[in-house]
């Protein structure tokens, strides 16, 4: 997929890239293939933005964040934005659990397996999350 990349498995979206705008554009182009392609969701389940020390970085995490609420409203999808230590809550785990531990509750209670990334991972989590919360 170069380093443009999106994951669509299981009702679940991840997106990948170095750059912070190469992650923007394949959420864009992942949300535009979910709206023109697969049923609409019940919810939308989105990790808010943690904090980070890179301007840069936030501004293009809030704005994919901001980007997604949008599209959800304008296709009246209820969402939920969730703080990362929420959503592991929400699942039992620390709130700081780390990704051994995420991957390995993953592995355990769903689809998971070691072909999965852990971006893909972590979007079935809040996939789970969602569906325990609906």
């Amino acid at each position: 997929m170069g380093s443009r990349g999106r994951i669509i498995k299981h009702g679940t979206m991840a997106v990948r890239g170095k750059l912070a705008a190469d992650r923007f554009d394949g959420l864009m182009a992942a949300m535009r293939e979910l709206v023109f392609g697969l049923p609409l969701a019940r919810l939308v389940v989105i990790e808010g933005v943690p904090f980070v020390m890179n301007r840069t970085g936030a501004m293009a995490l809030a704005t994919a964040v901001g980007g997604l609420q949008g599209v959800c409203v304008a296709l009246h999808v209820p969402y939920l934005v969730t703080p990362g230590r929420a959503w592991k809550q929400e699942l039992g785990l620390s709130g700081n659990a780390n990704k051994d531990a995420i991957r390995a509750y993953a592995e355990v209670e769903g689809p998971v397996d070691d072909t999965w990334s852990q971006d893909e991972v972590d979007a079935w989590c809040l996939a789970e999350c969602g569906r325990r919360v609906t």
